[in-house]
C-alpha cells in the first residue's frame, strides 16, 4: 500500500486556510469583515502570501468597499457605509509593508506610474479646494475633509502596495494569486449558504447585504468567478476540487438571481463569457461546442428555475411602472441631471464630495429624490470636471492598457491565473457604467495587481510553468519569444 506522507508545511498551508475561511464564515453571518481581519492579520505576520488575498476578500465578506461615507440619497445622509474592516486592514498591514520595504525595495515604481498616482492624490485635494467654493452643496455628519483625508490616504497605500508587490513577493507573486484560486470558490460557496439559509436577505427590497449595495455586491461577486472556472478546467486538479468550483459557479448565479441586481446579473453574464474564452481558447472544437451548449441548456434551465427570483420579479415589475425610467431604475434621471450640472460646471465641477452628486440631482431634477449619479464617470465629471476627469481616465487607460498585456501575456505562456485581475477590472469599471464605482475597493486592487503583473513581466520576475506552443493566429508580440521557461 502506498504510504501518505504529509509535511510540516502542508500542515501550516491546510490550517492557514481552514482559519482563514472560518473568519470569512463567522464575518458572513455577521456582516462584517472585522472577524476575518482577526484570523488573517496574525496569519499574515508569517505569511506574507496571504496580504493580498485579505484585501481582495474583505469586500465579499462586508460589501462595498469605500474611502468615506457613501451618501446614495438625501434620506440616507450621514449614514455611514464605509468599510471599517479596510480601514483597519490598511492601519495594521502598513508598519508591515513598510517594514518589508525597508528590508528589501531596490525595485522602483516606474515613474509615468508613480505620476498617476500624483495627480489623483492633487486632483482629490483641489476638489475638496473646488467643494469649499460651492457652500450650497450640504455637508452631512461626516465632515467633508476627512473623506479627502481618507481618500488621499488610499491613495498612498496603493502606491505603497504596488511597489511592495514587485519588491516583497516577486517570486511569490504567484504563491498569492493561486491562494485566490483555492479560497474563491469556497467564498462563493459561503456567500450562496448563507443566502439560501437567509433568503430574505438580499432581495430587491432590502439595499444591504452586510454593508454591501446588491448591485455593488453582484459586480463583487463576478470578479471571483475566473478563479472558479480555471479551477474547474484545470487538468491537474482532483475531482472533487473541480465538484466545488462548479457549485461556486452554480450557486453565484443563485445569489446574483436572489440579490435583485440587474447590473450584477449582467456582470454575471460577461465574466462568464469572458472566462470561458479564457478557459476553453486553446482547447478542442468538441470541447468548445459542448461547453456552449451545455452553457446555453443550463442558462435556460438557470432562467426557468429562477424565474420568481428577485432579479427578474423586479426587472419587470419596474418596466411595467415606470417604463425606460422605471426600468433603469431612475437612472436616466440621474444621469441627465448629471449632464446639466457638467454643462454649468464644466471645468472643476462642483468639488470632490459625493455628496456633490446628490446635490446635482436634487437641483437639476427635482421631480426625483437626491440621489449619487450611478455611472462612475458621469460622477467624476459632476465633482471634479473636466481637468479632474482626464487624469482619472487617463489612469484608467494606462491599467486597461496593461490588463490587456497582462491577459495576452496570460494565455500565451498558459499562467491564466494571472489573467484574473483583468478580467475583474474591466468587468468592474462595466458596473461602473450604471452605479458608481469611483472609489469601489475591488477597483483599486485588481488595479494594483495589474501594475504589479506588468512590471513583473517586464522585468523578468515572474517564472513560468510553461510556455504553450502558439496558433498560427495568435496574436503576436516579438518580445515574448524571448521568455525563458
Amino acid at each position: 500500500m502506498p504510504s501518505f506522507q504529509i509535511t510540516g508545511k502542508q500542515i501550516k498551508f491546510a490550517l492557514g486556510i481552514f482559519f482563514f475561511l472560518v473568519g470569512v464564515t463567522t464575518g458572513t453571518i455577521i456582516g462584517s469583515g472585522i472577524p476575518v481581519l482577526i484570523v488573517a492579520i496574525p496569519i499574515i505576520w508569517f505569511n506574507r502570501d496571504y496580504l493580498l488575498p485579505l484585501l481582495l476578500l474583505i469586500p465579499i465578506v462586508e460589501g462595498a468597499l469605500t474611502t468615506n461615507t457613501l451618501v446614495t440619497t438625501t434620506k440616507d445622509a450621514g449614514v455611514t457605509q464605509s468599510s471599517m474592516a479596510e480601514s483597519i486592514a490598511i492601519a495594521l498591514l502598513t508598519p508591515i509593508i513598510i517594514f518589508d520595504l525597508i528590508q528589501k525595495a531596490k525595485k522602483k515604481v516606474p515613474y509615468k506610474l508613480t505620476l498617476l498616482f500624483i495627480w489623483l492624490a492633487v486632483i482629490v485635494a483641489i476638489g475638496y479646494l473646488v467643494l469649499l467654493m460651492h457652500p450650497q452643496v450640504p455637508q452631512i455628519a461626516t465632515p467633508a475633509w476627512v473623506r479627502v483625508t481618507l481618500k488621499l490616504i488610499k491613495i498612498l497605500f496603493f502606491w505603497l502596495l504596488l511597489k511592495w508587490s514587485i519588491n516583497y513577493l516577486q517570486e511569490g507573486f504567484l504563491r498569492s494569486i493561486n491562494l485566490l484560486k483555492i479560497l474563491a470558490p469556497f467564498i462563493l460557496l459561503i456567500v450562496a449558504t448563507y443566502i439560501i439559509v437567509n433568503p430574505g436577505v438580499g432581495r430587491f427590497d432590502m439595499s444591504v447585504f452586510g454593508m454591501a449595495h446588491h448591485g455593488i455586491m453582484g459586480g463583487n461577486l463576478s470578479t471571483l468567478l475566473p478563479f472558479s472556472f480555471i479551477l474547474f478546467f484545470d487538468r491537474k486538479k482532483n475531482f472533487i476540487m473541480k465538484v466545488f468550483a462548479f457549485l461556486a459557479i452554480v450557486g453565484t448565479l443563485y445569489v446574483v438571481m436572489q440579490i435583485g441586481s440587474k447590473n450584477g446579473f449582467l456582470c454575471f453574464f460577461i465574466m462568464v463569457a469572458a472566462c470561458a474564452y479564457l478557459t476553453l481558447w486553446n482547447r478542442s472544437t468538441d470541447l468548445k461546442t459542448a461547453m456552449v451548449i451545455l452553457g446555453i441548456i443550463g442558462t435556460g434551465v438557470a432562467l426557468y428555475l429562477l424565474q420568481d427570483s428577485a432579479t427578474i420579479q423586479r426587472a419587470l415589475f419596474q418596466e411595467e411602472q415606470g417604463g425606460i425610467s422605471g426600468l433603469s431604475t431612475g437612472r436616466t434621471d440621474f444621469w441627465y441631471s448629471g449632464i446639466e450640472a457638467v454643462m454649468h460646471q464644466p471645468l472643476l465641477g462642483f468639488g470632490g464630495d459625493e455628496t456633490a452628486s446628490v446635490y446635482a440631482v436634487t437641483l437639476y431634477a427635482p421631480e426625483v429624490e437626491g440621489h449619487i449619479m450611478h455611472n462612475t464617470i458621469l460622477e467624476f465629471l459632476v465633482e471634479y470636471g473636466l481637468v479632474g476627469t482626464i487624469f482619472y481616465i487617463l489612469f484608467i487607460w494606462a491599467v486597461f492598457y496593461r490588463g490587456y498585456q497582462n491577459f495576452k501575456y496570460a494565455i500565451r505562456t498558459n499562467q491564466l491565473i494571472l489573467a484574473v485581475p483583468s478580467l475583474a477590472y474591466f468587468v468592474s469599471q462595466f458596473a461602473g457604467l450604471f452605479t458608481s464605482r469611483v472609489w469601489d475597493s475591488t477597483l483599486w486592487y485588481n488595479s494594483i495587481l495589474i501594475f504589479a503583473i506588468s512590471i513583473l513581466w517586464e522585468t523578468g520576475k515572474v517564472k513560468f510553468f510553461k510556455v504553450r506552443q502558439l496558433p498560427p493566429h495568435a496574436l503576436q508580440e516579438p518580445r515574448l519569444t524571448t521568455i525563458n521557461t
